[in-house]
């Protein structure tokens, strides 16, 4: 069932699947700083991250999101892990799992030691990603 179908539009729901599966639970909704810092708080304490680790960041547009809304989200990552000691080495934002009409955003990060970061430096050139 289509998010939009499950919950009031006073609640979001976190962690949904990209056809509209079930997330991790439902919030109230809240402003859009403090839904980035939940969710940059969950995802530092699973793996973990800490204070010193160099990452890469992708902030996904789900679908219906304006560049200008997406923007305020990608301000948001880079604030809050700056403010844990984490050194963003790069972001990329952009449409890169979507689904038809799904509001929303999600987040993936990477931590790269020196091997990661060479092999992410690495020159590629496909239909779906270049760098």
């Amino acid at each position: 069932m289509p998010l939009t179908l499950r919950s009031p539009t006073t609640e979001i729901e976190l962690g949904i699947g990209i056809h509209g599966e079930p997330g991790l639970c439902r919030i109230p909704l809240p402003q859009t700083d403090d839904l980035v810092e939940m969710m940059i708080e969950r995802l530092c304490a699973d793996l973990p991250f800490g204070q010193g680790d160099k990452v890469c960041v992708s902030v996904n547009n789900l679908g219906s999101l304006s560049n200008s809304e997406l923007m305020v989200v990608t301000r948001k990552v880079g604030l809050s892990l700056k403010a844990r000691g984490i050194h963003t080495y790069d972001v990329q934002v952009g449409h890169f799992c979507t689904s038809l009409e799904m509001s929303g955003f999600s987040l993936s990060m990477l931590r790269l030691d020196d091997e990661m970061q060479r092999l992410y430096d690495y020159p590629i050139n496909t239909l779906g990603w270049r760098k």
